[in-house]
């Protein structure tokens, strides 16, 4: 019998846990499984013939909102090539609703509903044992014995078996990675859950649909990282959907990862802000910069919005709580929003934002309400209309008119190319200030509305053409005392961005650069590795000064990155390094 667990991700660096966690489950019953992973951008006609060429017994597809689409297409044209083969597939796309999903697609067999390891499992052994010929025998077989979990067509009614029962303890969950796919995957993103649950129950959310959190056994954990440690990963996602939901839990494994750091792999939590304290905060804060990064949702500083949603949160804590992870300067703070809740005006919006971009995070990244199968948001009597297709995006309600969104969608590409892609992040940050009195929403606002005059929108651009338009922007906002200021503000975002190579008419420039590039390289060695980590200065030391003279740059500055008047030289270095170092 061969099985192909098909996983078609939404970019490439990313990998699909659920399969993973498929295919290890069945392997320790001594069932086979290959994994064929693809992405949304991958030729659709490649990934057919792939699969056909497979001429698998089974194909179990891994079915997400950002994939639904296209793994419906390939699961109808599959299956006019393989008409034999069984179709099975699950994941939060397929397990709410599932009656409308297998009605109108009638080349899926089978869907599992809800958590997936134990179900599929038992489901391969069923297949295995009574043999795969006959789709009308093993229908049959599930539906007299009511396999737990399975939901499917048999005799033209849609058959619901029993709901399983959550897998208890959790520690019966098999690490889902093997050693040879840490050491092939381990510079793309890999993604880890040490807990399944949440202890909340937000309206927007599919993980407030089961109650309560299961959890890895301590031990069991530190032996799951020590092994992403080891091989040196890049990147380890936890998908713990509130990861210090147990202050001291959290803290250990924060303390371990600490104790073990590798200097190389960096960990991703989802946390929640209303439970960070202190005692986290003093563990976090001993941490190497760059091994820890913290996504918050905060997504909306209106007390009505939060209490409707079902986040008894009181922002007044939360901005507290968040600013003590931002003052350790060694965090990376993600902050989230999320256009379109209940009772969240344009200008309450506005608010949210200003609120949230006041606490400095690192990155902010503004999504809009989806109405997921699921959830229990629609309920409530707010006028949302959406759309009926993936993602299922909001339109409008009550509170926002689609024209609102419509600049709040470009408000959100400018946050995303600009504060989150580090383009010109201390002009966005003084001049908010300066012109807009901190309102940085109405310098988003503005600079959207100045650009949709240039139909900025309607094509991508290069990096350089990024820095130009933000300078025709702010000068065109600015008195002519202004101007030397705000020169020396963009040049150091820009030099600070990457090395030059389309150098723009108006950046800052030093005469006879390379000769006092070439004299500090040469004589200030320790001072720049002074202010180097033990990785980048393994990279600088790699480079010889004639080659560092072309991968890096010197300028002279009368102002600060902060506005203030005070002059300096700086030493840009980007290869392998961006890093900016105050010679004198």
């Amino acid at each position: 019998m061969k099985v192909s667990l098909v996983g078609i991700n939404s970019k490439y660096m990313h990998t699909s846990l659920a399969l993973r966690y498929l295919k290890m489950y069945a392997k320790n019953q001594n069932i086979t499984c290959e994994l064929h992973e693809f992405t949304i951008n991958n030729d659709y006609n490649k990934i057919l013939s792939s699969l056909y060429e497979q001429n698998s017994d089974i194909y179990a597809f891994s079915v997400y909102i950002f994939n639904v689409l296209m793994i419906t297409d390939i699961m109808h044209d599959l299956k006019k090539l393989r008409p034999n083969a069984i179709f099975i597939c699950g994941g939060p796309e397929v397990s709410f609703e599932y009656d409308d999903y297998i009605t109108k697609n009638h080349e899926i067999d089978f869907i599992v509903r809800s958590e997936g390891e134990e179900t599929f499992t038992e489901f391969l052994k069923i297949c295995e044992n009574i043999g795969i010929t006959d789709i009308n025998s093993i229908k049959k077989h599930m539906y007299e014995n009511k396999i737990a979990g399975l939901s499917f067509i048999y005799e033209n009614n849609i058959i619901k078996n029993p709901d399983r029962t959550l897998i208890k303890p959790f520690d019966k969950v098999v690490f889902p990675y093997e050693d040879h796919d840490l050491d092939i995957l381990k510079n793309r993103i890999l993604y880890y859950e040490s807990s399944r649950g949440c202890p909340y129950n937000c309206t927007y959310c599919l993980s407030s649909v089961q109650a309560g959190v299961r959890a890895f056994e301590i031990p069991r954990v530190f032996r799951d990282l020590k092994k992403f440690l080891d091989h040196n990963v890049r990147q380890v996602k936890f998908v713990d959907r509130t990861f210090n939901y147990n202050k001291n839990r959290s803290v250990e494994i924060f303390k371990f990862l600490i104790d073990n750091d590798n200097k190389i792999t960096n960990f991703h939590f989802e946390i929640s802000p209303m439970l960070l304290n202190t005692d986290i905060i003093n563990v976090v804060s001993k941490a190497r910069k760059g091994l820890f990064q913290f996504e918050i949702g905060v997504q909306s500083s209106n007390e009505q919005t939060l209490r409707n949603i079902n986040r008894t949160e009181f922002f007044d804590k939360i901005v507290e709580n968040i600013k003590m992870a931002v003052n350790c300067n060694n965090i990376h703070v993600h902050l989230d929003l999320i256009a379109g809740l209940p009772f969240e005006s344009y200008e309450i919006f506005q608010k949210s934002f200003n609120d949230v971009m006041s606490l400095n995070p690192e990155y902010l990244q503004v999504g809009f309400l989806k109405i997921l199968k699921g959830t229990t948001i629609k309920q409530g009597n707010h006028g949302y209309i959406y759309s009926d297709k993936p993602p299922y995006e909001v339109f409008e309600n009550f509170y926002l008119t689609y024209d609102e969104i419509i600049i709040l969608k470009k408000i959100e590409e400018l946050v995303e190319l600009y504060f989150n892609g580090k383009i010109g992040t201390n002009v966005i940050k003084f001049y908010s200030h300066i012109i807009y009195e901190n309102n940085f929403f109405k310098f988003f606002e503005s600079f959207a509305l100045f650009l949709d005059k240039k139909d900025f929108f309607e094509v991508s651009h290069k990096t350089s053409e990024l820095f130009n338009v933000l300078y025709e922007f702010v000068l065109s906002k600015l008195q002519e005392n202004e101007m030397l200021r705000f020169h020396d503000i963009i040049c150091y975002d820009l030099y600070s961005f990457d090395n030059v190579f389309e150098k723009p008419n108006w950046l800052k420039t030093v005469n006879n650069s390379l000769d006092l590039l070439d004299k500090i390289l040469t004589d200030e060695q320790d001072l720049i590795l002074s202010q180097l980590d033990s990785f980048e200065q393994n990279n600088f030391k790699q480079l010889s000064v004639k080659q560092w003279k072309r991968n890096a740059a010197v300028v002279k500055f009368d102002f600060n990155k902060n506005g203030e008047k005070k002059k300096n030289i700086i030493l840009f270095l980007y290869h392998g390094i961006r890093k900016s170092i105050i010679i004198e």
